[in-house]
């Protein structure tokens, strides 16, 4: 009596969900540092933070591509695998689309906002001296502001924002006393710098520098 042989159909094994799961987390991986070096950067400053947010850039580009390739090999194995595009497995690409997508805005947002706040300065005056300051003047290449007069013992600040290479310097004019100074010089490069500025009874003006907005 003959033997009908019969051979089992080779089956495809389901692929895990590491692709989705590497997909989904090299993306929100860019979204979040990304942004989270920029909150960092506007809470503390720090010309650390401004280095760690540009070497991001090709770090968070690789990311990308990374996510884009294990999305699009994690939807042509799945979708061979089931025969068609199910419903869920749509739905769990677009998501991740979406993610993906969401770090242009994001990267454009903290681009742009690095960008005008590295052109902002503050400018704190103390008048630690017995007498008052007639005018205290910044000199910039974006123009002139006055801060003055400025009493005995007290202090005032000043926001301003120049986007142009040049030296920012001061003029004190203290009775007949007129006292001239450099602040810092303005470079291509935006970095949001705080100057502090002290005025004593004896000596030049003291002024100090720190990378930060506040």
């Amino acid at each position: 009596m003959p033997v009908e042989l019969h051979y089992a159909s080779p089956k495809i094994v389901t692929p895990r969900p590491v692709l989705f799961r590497i997909a989904v987390g090299c993306g929100l991986s860019v979204l979040v540092g990304g942004v989270g070096i920029f909150a960092l950067w506007l809470l503390v400053g720090g010309k650390s933070l401004m280095l760690a947010g540009v070497l991001w850039i090709p770090i968070g580009c690789l990311l990308f591509v990374v996510s884009v390739v294990t999305l699009i090999a994690y939807t042509w194995i799945q979708r061979k695998v089931d025969g068609r595009l199910s419903r869920g497995l749509l739905k769990r690409v677009v998501l991740a689309a979406l993610l993906l997508l969401a770090n242009f805005p994001a990267a454009y947002g903290c681009l742009s906002g690095a960008s005008y706040l590295g052109d902002c300065r503050l400018v704190v005056v103390s008048n630690e001296s017995d007498t008052l300051v007639d005018s205290f003047v910044i000199d910039e290449p974006g123009g002139s502001h006055e801060l003055g007069p400025i009493a005995v013992h007290s202090t005032v600040s000043h926001r301003f924002r120049t986007s142009t290479r040049g030296s920012i310097n001061y003029r004190v004019a203290q009775g007949h006393r007129i006292t001239t100074g450099r602040i810092a010089f303005k470079f291509k490069f935006p970095t949001p710098l705080k100057h502090r500025v002290v005025l004593r009874q004896d000596g030049p003006p003291s002024v100090s520098t720190v990378a930060r907005l506040w």
